[in-house]
């Protein structure tokens, strides 16, 4: 699915219980015909897999997401 990057965060916190959370959250719009407008979304993607894409994301970027069957982010590839 294809997506404009309308921003991005890097987290990096401690968990209610206690783990470890980082990586960056992305923040993306997308075009649906059955959306008057434009939707939007945020995706997660853990630190361990950000060396996997082509970063950073930055506002105004074009990107295709590729999931997994349990809608894990799968690939990520720049379009602009």
């Amino acid at each position: 699915m294809e997506f404009e990057v309308i921003g991005n965060r890097v987290l990096d916190f401690e968990g209610k219980d206690g783990s470890s959370v980082s990586g960056m959250q992305l923040f993306l719009a997308y075009s649906d015909d059955e959306i008057s407008g434009r939707g939007c979304m945020k995706m997660f993607i853990p630190e361990r897999k950000l060396s996997q894409f082509a970063l950073p994301f930055e506002p105004g970027d074009r990107i295709r997401v590729n999931f997994d069957m349990r809608g894990k982010v799968h690939s990520i590839e720049p379009l602009s």
